[in-house]
């Protein structure tokens, strides 16, 4: 069953009447931009009265009054016919992915390759099947004096891993997407690749108000370290039976989440402002009911209701009930009591909301790059 409609509330924090919950009147009292929750007399939900409500609309005030048009609310949201009930924690972090590769084990003057095989949203419109890089190093000759051996020194895998990281750095290609370094030891004992943070999709200055399609470009890739020289006739793939490294993920890849610019982007998506002429709202000349509800500069929290629409007694026996949607975006830097008295009487009245973001736990390295310049990187597990 799909949503057949969904309705977006942004919380405003533009003043303190506009941030807080109403406590007294009813809808007909809502300041401009002020958002609450009500009962079904049309009184102001509380923590202390909303356990026993038969239902629950969510209102808020309108920027603009305009003829035949109140404030903007919600269905009627019933604990019985709720669905989905979640909240999306917002951030504006960017974790570049980070790969560890080390514990080779090469013999010398081996030809190894290492095979980079990345993706995103931008690398799978340009290149088929994701792109695919291999560079290759040959282990250096053994210095063992008279005696032949096939043992490497610390100093030599320090080579390779030096090595390594310059044919990364210098593939034009690659170093588009991603960068390596070795670690500070003296003798570098690990090579360290780490994705570069991409533009979002949208960017711009355009007036119009529809050319904003909210997208943040998320890259990940896989690394395989291969016996022999780089291959032409085939795609390179890790070898299990062949495995002569270590390959770590030490920090997953991740991008901002509701971020205001997200926010912005949902207004639009979901008619939030509410005006008359929802046909013209792209030509900011014409357009002069549009009014947002964003004023942060922070990541907002989203709060998600999927539930069923009420049934009209005897109307509706044999006819699917429709699912709609109420979403309401909380920002994360508010301080008036909306912010945290929205999640408190909606948990009262639907229980806790399912966490539907993840949070990993970090540690931290430092890695010199092939140019001996230092760079400080936080280093997530993998979960």
């Amino acid at each position: 069953m799909s949503d057949t409609l969904t309705s977006l509330f942004v919380v405003s924090k533009q003043n303190a009447t506009i941030g807080n919950l109403p406590t007294t009147g009813s809808t007909q009292n809502l300041v401009a931009g002020q958002t609450g929750i009500f009962l079904p007399d049309n009184t102001p939900a509380t923590v202390a009265n909303v356990g026993n409500a038969k239902y629950i609309y969510i209102a808020q005030g309108r920027n603009i009054a305009t003829s035949n048009e109140g404030s903007r609310k919600s269905d009627f949201i019933i604990p019985s016919n709720v669905i989905d009930w979640y909240k999306v924690s917002g951030g504006t972090t960017v974790n570049p992915q980070v790969t560890k590769v080390n514990g080779l084990s090469v013999a010398c003057q081996q030809d190894f390759s290492l095979t980079i095989r990345l993706d995103s949203y931008y690398i799978r419109a340009a290149y088929h099947n994701s792109l695919t890089r291999t560079v290759m190093v040959t282990a250096p000759c053994c210095n063992c004096g008279a005696n032949p051996c096939d043992t490497l020194q610390a100093s030599d895998l320090s080579t390779i891993y030096n090595g390594l990281a310059a044919e990364i750095n210098s593939d034009p290609i690659l170093n588009q997407f991603i960068t390596a370094g070795v670690d500070n030891n003296a003798n570098a004992t690990a090579l360290y690749i780490q994705g570069k943070t991409l533009q979002t999709y949208g960017q711009g200055t355009s007036v119009d108000l529809t050319n904003f399609p909210f997208q943040y470009d998320r890259l990940t890739f896989w690394t395989y370290l291969m016996e022999g020289p780089n291959l032409t006739t085939d795609y390179e793939t890790l070898d299990y039976c062949n495995n002569f490294g270590t390959v770590a993920i030490m920090q997953r890849a991740s991008f901002p989440q509701n971020t205001p610019a997200e926010i912005a982007q949902l207004e639009k998506d979901f008619w939030s402002y509410q005006s008359e002429y929802k046909h013209i709202f792209s030509n900011v000349n014409f357009n002069g009911e549009f009014q947002t509800y964003l004023d942060s500069t922070a990541a907002y929290n989203l709060y998600y209701i999927r539930f069923r629409s009420p049934s009209i007694g005897g109307r509706d026996i044999g006819v699917s009930q429709l699912v709609e949607s109420v979403i309401i975006a909380i920002p994360t830097d508010g301080a008036g009591t909306a912010y945290s008295g929205i999640p408190a009487i909606l948990s009262v009245f639907l229980g806790s909301p399912d966490p539907e973001t993840t949070v990993s736990t970090s540690s931290s390295t430092t890695y010199t790059t092939s140019s001996s310049t230092s760079t400080t990187t936080t280093i997530v597990q993998a979960p």
